[in-house]
């Protein structure tokens, strides 16, 4: 009898330890799963008004900075209004302005941000990819010629001391002139690039910096190697911002589901 009220005894005693266990168990899930939750929250919370502040920046000035081996090259000041860009402000970035960005990140309320581009990132985006000069040459008389740039002409013409000087010479090239022509011609060509691009505010590098940005951002899978080069940070943006960290979050599935829809 006696070992019989010991053995129920026990018994209620483990069921009252295990009851006790479950719901320390119970309680512990329950506080991660409130304090995900409110992370989150406060996250979402964050990001929406860092959102609604970015939205209602009206006038947004973007430079386009391209970099090797961590240094600025050059870049594109570019004026966003209403959503806009303003064509007359496009403008090659002095070398004034490029030090002081790297000096100074920009305030986040300031609407003014730096795009740093790295020239591996730059590269994928021109690879087996062809870009048309013609631009830079509208006059009739050049009509009959090759203006295409292949990815790698493009490549060598920026990374060149004298960009104008590799533009033009890779044309004749491609046009197969002789000697005698190119030195006929080599004058003419170069005053008129040079006159053309000065009308924009740009140098030849900016201009087909500036190019290549322009047919990327047309391109669904351009885009994404965008997005991705971002999230590896081949690419990188000052201020940072939690809008825009928002995307290296997102599954890159997600992304292309909505790219498919928009480009």
């Amino acid at each position: 009898m006696n070992s019989m009220i010991l053995l129920v005894i026990g018994v209620l005693v483990l069921i009252y330890l295990a009851f006790k266990f479950i719901k320390k168990v119970i309680l512990l899930v329950l506080s991660i799963v409130i304090i995900i939750v409110l992370m989150f929250a406060s996250v979402f919370g964050l990001v929406y008004y860092d959102f609604k502040q970015l939205s209602e920046q009206k006038d947004i000035s973007i430079n386009l900075v391209y970099t090797k081996s961590d240094e600025a090259q050059f870049g594109v000041s570019i004026l966003m209004k209403e959503g806009n860009v303003d064509k007359e402000s496009l403008s090659s970035i002095s070398k004034t302005d490029l030090k002081s960005f790297e000096k100074k990140v920009p305030d986040s309320d300031s609407g003014t941000y730096v795009v740093y581009m790295s020239d591996s990132m730059f590269d994928s985006l021109v690879e087996g990819e062809v870009f048309s000069v013609s631009d830079f040459l509208s006059d009739k008389t050049y009509s009959k010629y090759n203006l295409d740039l292949t990815g790698k002409d493009v490549k060598k013409i920026i990374d060149s001391k004298d960009s104008t000087n590799t533009l033009v010479k890779t044309l004749f090239k491609k046009n197969n002139m002789t000697s005698a022509e190119a030195q006929l011609i080599e004058p003419i060509i170069k005053e008129q690039i040079t006159s053309s691009l000065e009308k924009q505010n740009l140098g030849l590098k900016e201009a087909l910096f500036l190019l290549v940005i322009q047919k990327s951002v047309t391109d669904q899978n351009k885009v994404l190697d965008l997005v991705e080069g971002y999230k590896d940070e081949t690419i990188t943006i000052e201020p940072e911002r939690l809008t825009f960290s928002l995307i290296k979050w997102l599954p890159s599935g997600i992304i292309q589901s909505f790219l498919e829809k928009i480009v």
